[in-house]
């Protein structure tokens, strides 16, 4: 499970059925693994979050017998990762062992996407946006502390990659 939002503002030009703009975005997800008995805890926490701005270019039809617009927009975002690893033991009678890991990524993404919005004045209107996020310039997870190190998975010497690409719907 996660969370999710963006926010951004469009520039039209009320001549041309083109539009431009600003977007900003925000994801979280994560996962815990633990296991506890009557000496203690031992947990691992995986967090992610991702925060993307960039350019949003497309264009849009609004029917004149009604007060709906269909646009089609493909925004272009730069994207931070953030990813942390923590696990934490503690045994019954021992001060607690917490160790803590910080991984970044920096991508390029294009998220292609369908808004159908219901107009209620100039200026105010709720709708809905479904497309896709796909990064297309998508580097390693690099060890914040000394900016190069990568995160493998056991028995592999392949570098793990942030992986964001999927259908969104809001």
């Amino acid at each position: 499970a996660g969370f999710q939002f963006s926010i951004g503002t469009i520039f039209e030009n009320t001549n041309s059925a083109w539009r431009t703009g600003l977007i900003f975005g925000y994801t979280s997800t994560g996962g815990r693994v633990g296991y506890s008995d009557y000496s203690g805890v031992v947990r691992g926490d995986q967090l992610l979050n991702l925060v993307s701005f960039g350019i949003v270019g497309g264009i849009e039809r609004t029917f004149n017998d009604t007060k709906w617009t269909v646009g089609f927009d493909i925004p272009l975002t730069y994207d931070l990762t953030n990813f942390t690893l923590k696990n934490e033991l503690v045994i019954d009678g021992y001060p607690p062992e917490i160790q803590q890991y910080e991984f970044k990524s920096e991508a390029i993404s294009v998220q292609p996407r369908i808004d159908v919005f219901r107009n209620f004045s100039n200026n105010i209107s709720v709708g809905l946006s479904a497309g896709y996020h796909l990064s297309i310039l998508n580097p390693d997870l690099v060890w914040k502390e000394d900016g190069q190190s990568t995160l493998t998975l056991q028995d592999s010497d392949e570098p793990l990659k942030a992986q964001w690409n999927g259908f969104r719907a809001g």
